[in-house]
């Protein structure tokens, strides 16, 4: 599933283009989850916005176009004259410049038009937002699950998936079975230092294609040259040459080193 780093990496490549650009016609090839889209026709771009995995085309109007990538979503640039993919396009929404062409194998991607609210709560960004220690100390003292499942409920921090919370765990030397309100605000303060290092690189290397992830040019991103953890399972640990070990959490696939984060082999 698309995270934060590559959401982030469409959001960038899509502002050197959209701004200002007038929506001139949509087609829809396949309406599973997306929602009604007429009448933004002759709307013009004003914004291109990211909150958390959510992509946000903010239009004149006060409308919005929310994409969320779900498991194998990508968007795709397509040139003047060029043909769309003949596999699997769902959505196109054309521009004088170009289009923007909605890829999804597996279906999953939801695409709606919304009212901008200005007061909508705002869930804190990994990335973006300068989030505390005490912060995540305070929402996680009454959450006995795991701390890597507290990491990827969108509701406490927005943004975070499978791939960068086993990173970042690593990093900062953390057992993901160790539950969220048994840490200290030390341990969660290590947590947080990781976050913007693991994530600026990795939308520095637009992603991580470790399956079908790719960018609006339809490029692979470089991150998974860079993983740690996530991946290797059985392969040395970078720091103390033990492999590295996968066990599930929630039924997603957990990658950890048991000496490095001091996960008890019986788990």
């Amino acid at each position: 599933m698309p995270e934060l780093p590559e959401v982030e990496t469409l959001r960038r490549q899509l502002e050197k283009i959209l701004p200002g650009s007038e929506v001139l016609g949509i087609e829809v090839f396949d309406k599973s989850r997306i929602g009604e889209l007429e009448n933004i026709c002759n709307c013009r771009v004003e914004e291109i916005c990211r909150e958390g995995k959510f992509l946000k085309l903010k239009l004149s109007g006060g409308r919005e176009i929310v994409v969320h990538l779900r498991m194998t979503g990508h968007l795709y640039w397509l040139e003047k004259g060029d043909i769309p993919p003949a596999k699997h396009a769902r959505l196109l929404i054309s521009f004088l410049q170009g289009k923007i062409c909605l890829i999804d194998p597996r279906r999953f991607a939801t695409v709606e038009i919304r009212t901008q609210d200005k007061c909508q709560l705002k869930i804190l960004d990994a990335y973006r937002d300068s989030i505390t220690g005490k912060d995540l100390k305070a929402a996680a003292k009454s959450r006995k699950i795991p701390v890597k499942n507290f990491l990827l409920d969108q509701k406490e921090v927005a943004g975070l998936g499978n791939i960068y919370v086993c990173e970042i765990l690593f990093r900062a030397g953390i057992d993901p079975w160790k539950k969220s309100c048994d840490l200290t605000t030390m341990e969660w303060n290590r947590i947080i230092k990781e976050f913007r290092p693991v994530l600026k690189r990795a939308i520095a290397c637009r992603g991580t294609s470790v399956s079908d992830w790719k960018d609006l040019l339809g490029e692979k991103g470089s991150y998974q040259e860079h993983l740690q953890v996530y991946g290797r399972e059985g392969q040395p640990c970078f720091r103390c040459k033990n492999p590295v070990q996968r066990k599930p959490i929630g039924g997603r696939s957990t990658f950890y080193c048991p000496v490095c984060q001091g996960v008890s082999q019986k788990k």
